[in-house]
């Protein structure tokens, strides 16, 4: 496991821990009091509960919206048989549990009069706290089409961009793709997906985010806890489906975190430093426990640290610990995730603390797969950093695993990088041309409109497109590479050789009507063959790195001259990167490019790796009378970054991998043909944007 020494006031405690004795008391004597005032019971007495029943018998008979003769029924069923958790009635008041039950009862009724699938949708937002209850998916729809999204996801997506600051889909601005596809062709019996038709659309204007700064100002500082979870039992013998409640609330904490600095979990200190109120007031000890065993651990690292604790014979909790901010998406993603395990997810629970974030989901296991829990472990490191995209749309329709979900959003910025050649004729009149053109100026000139066109007829959306209308064509170029790349503990077993997959894929390329289509699937094969080595399976990762042979730009002589020595892709939730240099021993510094608006960021991205090779040539050069050589790292951050020692440090984090030996990387020996032996050392230094963190690196 990579760990990362905290010095001087990177610590962000340093000065604490002088003064823990004093710190430590007044805290807890702080916890102490708060807690005598606002703990919550997570249960009522058997009397109490009676006598809530009968005070929201009172109310429903007084809001005359329930026939007298059906109050007792609905009442009993509510409190007795639905299987709500008993901090639902200790949290709740009578009124609003009484509103909650008249809506479900107008629910049935609407369904029932109507002869309509069942549905429930109540939201009550506010600026410090939120309600929504909703309903599973109705049995049986959509399993000859590809499945809609849940109204249960859609809710955590609408909490994730009111409460967590995670509601910007900056990438769909820019290539203006509408966000769910539609459904042109159903699955086939087999199982294969047919193509998919998406729409597009021009874009209009150079968005410029106000809209999302302005929201961003306000209370950018607030976070939030949330505690969801489903009915035990169905909503009724007629309709069955379970209800979810998901409650959001406003976290606040007894102590202030430490300004512009790391937050560090120090067991001296302990969870007073960093929880929030409700959690320390309510958690039990052994919850506590594993929270800063999870803590400390992830204060070492930058990935997330993934548990599963067993319950009971047929429950789980699976617990999730992260740097908050690092992910994008996760809470929502979650829940889609684990239904292809065979398993259920009853409560899901988000707890806030000074710079991390925990997820718990409890898991029920109906028809669990065999060694489900290695499985769901891999799915959720890989999960965690996955860019929400496109094609994490398509996993979140289960068109697409998460595995072939990262896939596709790594292979699309190799194509987009390092293939879009020109055909024969036009390199013949390019070569012409540059033969009639003396002066630099000129030559430069042309390079530059050969670049526009390249962009015009291999750009990023279009390539995207190219991958989005055929997953199912995507699913075999995966797998190519998953036998290729994979680790031993996640390579499993296949049916077919890699030839004979290769040979499948060929076939199915064929038979693609559009030329560029063709070209774009022949460069993910393309892809996976010049990937050296990747950090894809390890489960620490907090980016996606891969080790890209330099033969890829062998086709691109003219905008790229020498061959470098050393290519690396990095591709985090929030940004993208590369790493060049032109020996193995090379320095140089790294650039992290910042953009305001969609215009400047599709630009910025358009010459990334154009600008990434130049400066690393130009170091090479400048290098030319000492030992090493010349290298140069970029990132580019999505609009809108705020955290940039974040990026900057996932960035570092994903670099790492390609040069530590471990065994979920690849086989580091110097008889790999992979790596022919290659040892990789990366000196770095500060450069645009990364002087003030260069000190952490």
């Amino acid at each position: 496991m990579k760990s990362f020494k905290k010095m001087g006031s990177s610590s962000g405690l340093t000065a604490a821990q002088s003064k823990s004795v004093n710190i430590e008391a007044a805290l807890a004597n702080q916890a102490r009091q708060n807690t005598e005032s606002n703990s919550v019971r997570t249960y009522l007495t058997k009397e109490e509960l009676a006598n809530q029943k009968e005070e929201v018998k009172k109310t429903l008979m007084d809001s005359s919206l329930c026939p007298l003769n059906l109050i007792l029924s609905e009442l009993s069923y509510y409190y007795d048989k639905l299987g709500l958790p008993p901090s639902y009635f200790s949290t709740l008041s009578p009124q609003v549990i009484a509103n909650h039950l008249l809506c479900l009862y107008a629910a049935k009724t609407f369904s029932t009069l109507s002869h309509s699938s069942f549905s429930i949708d109540v939201r009550r937002e506010e600026p410090k706290k939120a309600l929504y209850i909703c309903n599973t998916p109705v049995p049986g729809e959509d399993q000859d089409s590809v499945p809609a999204l849940s109204h249960v996801y859609e809710i955590q997506r609408r909490i994730e961009a009111q409460y967590m600051g995670e509601g910007t889909e900056w990438e769909k601005r820019i290539f203006n793709l509408a966000r769910a596809p539609i459904v042109k062709k159903k699955i086939t019996k087999k199982g294969s997906l047919a193509a998919l038709k998406f729409s597009f659309k021009k874009p209009k204007e150079d968005y410029t985010f106000e809209e999302e700064k302005k929201q961003e100002s306000q209370d950018s500082n607030d976070t939030f806890r949330i505690q969801a979870f489903r009915s035990n039992s169905y909503v009724s013998d007629t309709f069955q489906v379970h209800l979810w409640f998901f409650f959001v609330d406003q976290a606040t904490y007894i102590a202030a975190p430490v300004p512009a600095q790391d937050p560090v979990v120090d067991s001296k200190i302990g969870l007073t430093s960093i929880a929030n109120d409700y959690f320390i007031q309510n958690a039990d000890q052994s919850t506590k426990d594993l929270c800063v065993r999870l803590l400390e651990d992830v204060a070492k690292t930058l990935g997330p640290k993934i548990e599963i604790v067993p319950v009971d014979d047929t429950h789980n909790k699976l617990v999730i610990c992260y740097r908050s901010g690092s992910s994008q998406g996760y809470f929502s993603s979650l829940t889609q995730l684990i239904k292809d395990h065979g398993l259920v997810v009853v409560r899901k629970e988000l707890e806030p603390f000074h710079g991390y974030t925990i997820i718990s989901l409890h898991l029920r296991a109906e028809t669990p797969q065999k060694n489900w829990k290695t499985f769901l472990i891999d799915e959720c490191a890989f999960l965690y950093t996955l860019p929400q995209n496109q094609f994490s749309d398509l996993f979140h329709h289960h068109i697409l695993s998460v595995f072939e979900a990262s896939y596709c959003s790594s292979a699309l910025l190799f194509i987009f990088y390092f293939c879009g050649t020109d055909t024969p004729q036009q390199e013949t009149d390019y070569s012409f041309l540059e033969q009639k053109l003396h002066d630099r100026s000129g030559v430069s000139k042309l390079h530059t409109m050969i670049r526009a066109h390249q962009l015009t007829n291999w750009s990023e959306g279009r390539i995207r497109e190219s991958l989005l209308q055929r997953p199912d064509l995507v699913k075999l170029l995966y797998l190519h590479f998953h036998i290729l790349h994979a680790p031993p503990r996640a390579r499993g077993t296949s049916e077919k050789t890699v030839e004979e997959i290769e040979a499948d894929v060929n076939k199915l390329i064929g038979e693609l009507d559009d030329e560029f289509d063709k070209q774009v699937m022949k460069s993910c094969l393309r892809f996976n063959k010049l990937t050296i080595k990747t950090n894809l399976w390890r489960r620490g990762k907090s980016a996606y790195v891969f080790d890209i042979n330099p033969d890829c730009i062998s086709d691109l002589k003219r905008r790229y001259p020498e061959r470098p020595y050393c290519i690396f892709l990095v591709v985090g939730t929030n940004f993208r990167g590369f790493h060049v240099r032109f020996s193995d021993i090379a320095r140089g510094g790294v650039r992290l490019i910042k953009s305001s608006t969609t215009a400047e960021w599709g630009k910025n991205a358009a010459e990334l790796f154009f600008e990434n090779y130049s400066l690393a040539l130009t170091q090479q050069k400048k290098n030319k009378d000492i030992p090493e050589g010349g290298s140069k790292g970029v990132i580019l951050t999505q609009p809108l970054t705020k955290d940039l020692k974040s990026v900057f440090m996932r960035y570092i984090d994903a670099i790492l991998d390609m040069l530590i030996r471990d065994p979920e990387v690849t086989q580091h020996t110097k008889n790999d043909p992979k790596t022919n032996g290659r040892e990789d050392i990366v000196f770095i230094g500060p450069d645009e944007n990364t002087a003030d963190l260069m000190d952490w690196a």
